[in-house]
């Protein structure tokens, strides 16, 4: 959302994500790349004018922060994804840990006032170079610094139509109705109305005005190609797919709030995975949060996140995690690689089902499905 609000400024964008590195909106490369590495490239680019960098918690740990000062930085969430992970045992030590982007700021800070933590850091930091965002109007951290003279972004509802507005100096101006986002799906799809918050505020802390701001999110679809395995909802396909990269638990509890709007009169069928290193509670987690929101579920394995797992270990887990939390073993089949959980899908899906298939990457995730429907459909034709 950043780089389409960049763009839409008129400048050449550079943004590094952990799906990889697009200049000016055409990739230059794939892979996690959310660190000093990917921000080295980006930077070193002479016709890059501005850049949107994604700062992951792995890069930071291991090369720390790759700047020492940025114009805009923001903290979305301090949560408890990776805690237990390469020495990070605390969701203090983790907000220890992502403050730093923040302390690179020369301009504004932006940070989630709904998030304990990061409304705690706003505290530490001149009033006036902090803007928080919100979804709740009302929130006790946002009142006490709009109270201050503090900017804020948040939601308006007026004649039922919700905006995201700003406020700044006790003024307020309208940005964009969310409705107009395609991200947020007509507004179904909340998770995406936070991100778009925080992209305007970022926006905003630039120094972009708000008619442009509004242009580059309505200029961000959610297609593979502007924003891959993000909540991308397939209907060219025998049955409606929906691909959501979402492999931590928090990710996933908040994703699966906004699923209900996309699911039909048959099935849901959830295939799902994530990497092999966690703490042993996450698996328990992970299936916790699945559980009793979908009729058929596919644990699989991407051998890439195996991690020093044997084959069948992490699917096996995540199986025996569901029926601790009261899902049947007949609803419940494993497959030891990504490919043949695709296959599985389109094998036992029906007309009007639904697939939500969590933990992948939909470059190669899609294509899979696609052959599997392809494969079955010859398949028929010739019986």
């Amino acid at each position: 959302m950043v780089d389409h609000i960049l763009r839409a400024a008129g400048h050449i964008s550079g943004c590094v994500t952990t799906d990889g590195i697009t200049i000016n909106g055409e990739e230059i490369l794939q892979g996690d790349v959310a660190g000093a590495g990917g921000a080295e490239l980006v930077l070193r680019e002479p016709t890059v004018t501005a850049a949107s960098l994604e700062s992951s918690r792995g890069g930071l740990l291991k090369r720390g922060i790759y700047t020492k000062k940025c114009d805009v930085a923001a903290i979305l969430n301090v949560d408890n994804d990776h805690i237990g992970i390469d020495g990070i045992e605390s969701l203090d030590q983790m907000a220890s840990l992502k403050r730093n982007i923040i302390e690179t700021a020369t301009k504004k800070i932006i940070l989630n006032a709904e998030d304990e933590r990061c409304l705690k850091m706003s505290y530490d930091f001149p009033v006036e170079k902090v803007i928080l965002f919100s979804m709740k109007q009302d929130a006790e951290g946002l009142k006490k610094h709009r109270n201050s003279g503090g900017t804020i972004v948040t939601l308006e509802q007026t004649k039922n139509k919700e905006s995201i507005v700003i406020e700044v100096n006790g003024k307020t101006s309208k940005i964009i109705a969310t409705d107009n986002i395609p991200a947020t799906f007509k507004s179904l799809v909340r998770h995406n109305i936070t991100n778009a918050l925080a992209a305007a505020a970022l926006g905003y802390g630039m120094e972009i005005n708000l008619k442009t701001i509004a242009e580059g999110l309505k200029n961000f679809t959610p297609t593979l190609k502007d924003s891959s395995g993000r909540f991308n909802v397939i209907d060219d396909l025998p049955v409606r797919c929906l691909f959501e990269f979402a492999h931590n638990t928090p990710a996933i509890e908040t994703t699966l709030k906004s699923i209900p709007n996309f699911t039909k009169k048959g099935s849901n069928i959830c295939a799902f995975t994530c990497p092999g290193n966690r703490p042993d509670e996450h698996f328990d987690n992970f299936a916790k949060s699945f559980a009793g929101h979908f009729d058929k579920y596919i644990c699989f394995e991407r051998v890439e996140w195996r991690r020093g797992h044997k084959e069948g270990d992490i699917s096996k887990r995540f199986a025996e995690a569901l029926m601790k939390y009261g899902v049947s073993n007949d609803n419940i089949m494993q497959c030891p690689t990504q490919n043949e959980a695709m296959n599985v899908a389109a094998n036992i899906a029906k007309t009007d089902d639904l697939i939500a298939i969590f933990g992948t990457d939909a470059r190669y995730s899609l294509p899979q499905i696609r052959s599997a429907f392809k494969k079955l459909q010859t398949l028929l034709e010739r019986m």
